[in-house]
């Protein structure tokens, strides 16, 4: 197991509220979660309700995109983690993108470590190099109380489409040869 996994969209798709979904349920059993928070927006109390132990959380906050890579290495490098999320922030700049050996080396730390590393940003960053990318949309933003002078929010539909999975490509090649040996 582990590998790298992409959550991308905008602001307010929805993207952070998945990457604490993940977290939570890596932390509820017990297990260790890095955070490598860019844009320094982790709240821990948003968090907390999410349900991620913070007691089980390193959190960094570098300085700079090449930093907040190298900071994820290390701790891969380091074992231990389950979890190494990477919040890249609105627009991750190309020169992230334009940086294959630095995903390859997270992605096989990840596969030596078994650990997850998944990056949420606005757009694709580690592009070939991820084993699942996901993209979240916001579809509409939904508010009661229209005619009022303050309306209340009520939530937001969105829509998750996998980009890319090198998993389920694999599994598209098996059943091509199971069904290629069985006829």
């Amino acid at each position: 197991m582990g590998g790298v996994t992409e959550l991308v969209g905008p602001r307010s798709s929805g993207r952070t509220a998945v990457a604490y979904a993940v977290a939570a349920a890596v932390t509820a059993t017990g297990a260790l979660a890095a955070c490598v928070d860019l844009p320094d927006a982790l709240d821990a109390g948003h968090a907390q309700a999410a349900g991620i132990r913070l007691a089980n959380v390193l959190w960094v906050r570098p300085p700079d995109e090449r930093v907040a890579l190298r900071v994820a290495e290390q701790i891969l490098g380091a074992g231990g983690f389950r979890l190494v999320l990477i919040d890249l922030g609105e627009a991750p700049s190309p020169r992230v993108a334009g940086m294959p050996a630095v995903w390859m080396r997270l992605g096989r730390a990840a596969v030596r470590s078994g650990a997850i590393v998944v990056t949420v940003g606005g757009r694709r960053s580690a592009g070939a190099c991820a084993a699942l990318s996901l993209e979240i949309s916001r579809r509409q933003v939904s508010f009661s109380g229209e005619g009022g002078p303050c309306p209340l929010f009520e939530g937001i539909d969105g829509r998750i489409r996998l980009r890319r999975s090198r998993a389920l490509a694999g599994l598209a090649a098996d059943a091509r040869l199971f069904a290629a040996t069985a006829a």
